[in-house]
């Protein structure tokens, strides 16, 4: 039997579009606030007015959606420089492929979920090591 860890108090994520019910009843489970909206524009508004600890997005198989990323990394919006966003393929599968994108384009990674599944790597992912490892090297 595997322990729950205690939800910690100051994170927030903020989940944009299509998004597994699956992952984000196991995300509610760990951290504290999970905040989840269909539509990319209320994404958009919320990213800039609330903080926001790590961001998952999941755009159209189109590729609406991803234009997001660049407005939220952008210099309109210095408080999400560094937050980790986790872009999810727009194909339903419970080990899809996903990016993680801290710094683009230096530090934007792609993972393989059945590797390394989304939920494992959010919850622990450390930017502040990412980002001196990048400084050390």
């Amino acid at each position: 039997m595997s322990a729950v860890a205690a939800p910690d108090p100051t994170s927030c994520l903020l989940a944009i579009g299509p998004v597994d019910s699956d992952l984000l009843t196991s995300l509610r489970v760990r951290l504290r606030t999970v905040i989840h909206v269909r539509s990319f524009a209320e994404g958009l508004r919320l990213a800039r007015v609330l903080k926001i600890d790590t961001v998952l997005l999941t755009p159209e198989a189109d590729g609406t959606g991803i234009e997001l990323v660049r407005l939220l990394k952008s210099s309109s919006t210095p408080h999400l420089r560094l937050v980790p966003f986790f872009v999810m393929s727009p194909y339903a599968s419970s080990d899809r492929s996903y990016a993680v994108v801290v710094d683009p384009p230096d530090f934007t990674f792609l993972e393989d979920g059945m590797r390394r599944p989304i939920l494992e790597t959010m919850l622990s992912l450390d930017v502040v090591r990412l980002l001196a490892s990048r400084i050390v090297s």
